[in-house]
């Protein structure tokens, strides 16, 4: 099942109270046609009845009545809708967690932002102000009609009519609003992307110059959907007004009808009076369900919207955390390995505490073959093994424990610097705390900020310097010592403590570590070098076979422009 069933568990008995809810509105407006027509048959034909104290009196009780009913209607509909919207939004995070970068790729910030936002609120709209007052309106509104037709036949078969007549249309017109309502979200969608790509790639569009285009820019979406929103409103208002002429035409049906059957004799005052009292309670509801086809449309849009998103392939996970632990810690083994457009027939394998520099020239799936490691990705074919176990079969947890990885895709979070530090293990030892911030040569930057560790820090660490961010993100990465350590392009934008610290790392480290790097010094500080071109391991070796002949890595890193670099 991919979206969580409606009625089900506790909130089959919320939808139940609700419906009986309903029932008990309509008992109290019963009630209060039936004092109505008593009070005002009885003073006509003069015959003993209640006092008017006591018809006061309960007039009172029925209103006091009618606000708890009220009130704990808006309570069963409101705590309807976020049990369900608590459930759908940790299965759609949950999916969010399972998608590959390969299948995020596809979606914009802004449009996943809209799953979680806009479409919520549709679901919610829909459940607790939709849903919940269908039920409560079309248990009221039956069961007054049932008594109006119980009181007067010909009127009760009027006042049906036109509300039948009322429902027809206001179907006939809402198929408009579904495809305008689909539109507005689209455009929505959309606007919000962009506004979510230039907020946080700001500094782009200012040192381009680009600021005001993307102004008109934002302004054409911006119209669009103001236009789109208005086309949407004259329906909703369409439907609205469908809903007005339906209580203005039943109480016409009923002024009409029973000025008719008065001037018979077949019926009474009191009783018209009391019908026309029910037929003003039952506009309220009439206007409530007028707007339910608004709530309804929106959300079968955002329901289709999220059941689209929880179909995308995911990374399968496996059911509990099966170790790697091994008699060769840290072995990794590739074997004939294909990603579609990425890497084809990829095999090698590397042995514990071995450095492997990844070289290549840019788009040749260097960090593709780091992703499969950790698992980001899965291959189209073949398979990837950690200390002799497929990674498909390992513990997303535990292999996150056995891999740690640095790279640009890798930012640091909201949060406090302690939370970003240990963030792959928040359970961590203040002993192992301490030792990474020490590696790390993070004390000094730790003792500058004014709260320490627990300072927070803005999204990707915004305020500090690239080598400050690149340090707290290794010290991450080397938290509980994993025996793979995976370096995407980790020597970029260092400064010279940082670029220390990674001297350091690959003299000293005991585990193994794969490194995706364009610096010739660090490359020469492994103990294997492998080349990929187009997808394909084309050349392997130690650094000294490679760079003392004419082999591929020789060549990429003798040309000018990386020897410029």
């Amino acid at each position: 099942m991919i979206m969580p069933i409606l009625f089900q568990g506790t909130r089959r008995l919320s939808f139940a109270l609700l419906a009986l809810n309903g029932l008990v509105q309509a008992g109290t407006a019963i009630s209060v046609m039936w004092l109505i027509r008593h009070l005002i048959d009885s003073t006509i034909s003069k015959t003993p009845g209640f006092s008017l104290i006591s018809i006061g009196s309960l007039f009172l009780v029925l209103a006091i009545a009618s606000i708890g009913l009220r009130t704990l209607e808006r309570h069963l509909a409101e705590s309807l809708g976020q049990d369900y919207l608590l459930e759908v939004r940790q299965r759609l995070f949950g999916h969010l967690g399972r998608l590959s970068p390969r299948t995020m790729q596809r979606f914009s910030v802004g449009s996943i932002s809209l799953r979680f936002g806009g479409d919520m609120n549709a679901l919610r709209r829909w459940i607790s102000l939709g849903l919940a007052r269908l039920i409560v309106s079309s248990m009221l509104i039956i069961g007054i009609i049932c008594t109006i037709t119980w009181m007067n036949p010909p009127v009760g078969g009027g006042v049906s009519s036109v509300i039948l007549l009322g429902v027809i249309l206001s179907l006939g017109s809402g198929r408009k609003l579904w495809h305008k309502t689909r539109l507005v979200r689209k455009l929505k969608a959309r606007m919000l992307g962009n506004i979510t790509e230039k907020i946080m790639q700001l500094s782009v569009v200012q040192v381009c110059g680009q600021s005001r285009r993307e102004s008109r820019k934002l302004k054409s979406q911006g119209v669009a959907l103001a236009d789109a929103s208005v086309q949407q409103s004259r329906s909703i208002g369409t439907l609205r007004g469908l809903a007005e002429a339906t209580v203005i035409l039943a109480t016409g049906a009923v002024l009409i009808l029973g000025t008719v059957m008065l001037n018979q004799h077949t019926l009474s005052t009191g009783s018209l009076a009391a019908i026309l009292v029910l037929t003003g309670l039952v506009a309220a509801p009439i206007r409530d369900l007028g707007r339910v086809h608004e709530y309804w449309y929106g959300a079968a849009i955002s329901r289709k919207k999220i059941v689209e998103f929880l179909q995308l392939p995911t990374l399968r996970r496996v059911r509990g955390n099966r170790s790697t632990k091994s008699s060769e810690e840290g072995l990794v083994t590739i074997r004939n390995v294909f990603v579609n457009q990425a890497l084809s027939a990829v095999s090698a394998e590397v042995q514990p505490g071995t450095r492997v520099a990844i070289v290549g020239p840019n788009g040749s799936g260097k960090s593709t073959l780091l992703a499969l490691i950790s698992r980001l990705v899965d291959p189209d074919k073949g398979r990837i093994s950690v200390n002799g176990t497929s990674v498909r079969k390992i513990g997303h947890r535990v292999l996150s424990r056995n891999v740690g990885m640095v790279g640009g895709d890798f930012p640091l979070l909201r949060g406090t610097l302690l939370r970003n530090i240990r963030y792959r293990n928040p359970r961590v030892s203040d002993t192992e705390l301490q030792r990474v911030i020490k590696f790390c040569q993070l004390q000094e930057l730790v003792d500058s900020l004014p709260k320490g560790l627990m300072t927070r820090l803005s999204e990707g660490g915004k305020g500090l310097s690239s080598g400050e961010r690149q340090r707290i993100v290794l010290a991450r990465a080397l938290l509980d010592e994993p025996s793979i350590l995976l370096l995407d392009e980790a020597d970029t934008n260092l400064d010279a403590t940082a670029s220390a610290i990674l001297e350091q790392l690959l003299d000293q480290y005991h585990g193994t570590i794969l490194m995706v790097s364009h610096q010739q010094k660090y490359v020469l500080m492994a103990d294997q070098v492998w080349y990929l071109q187009s997808g394909k391991l084309v050349e392997q070796g130690t650094p000294t076979q490679l760079f003392s002949s004419t082999s591929r890595t020789a060549k990429l890193f003798a040309s000018p422009l990386r020897m410029a670099s």
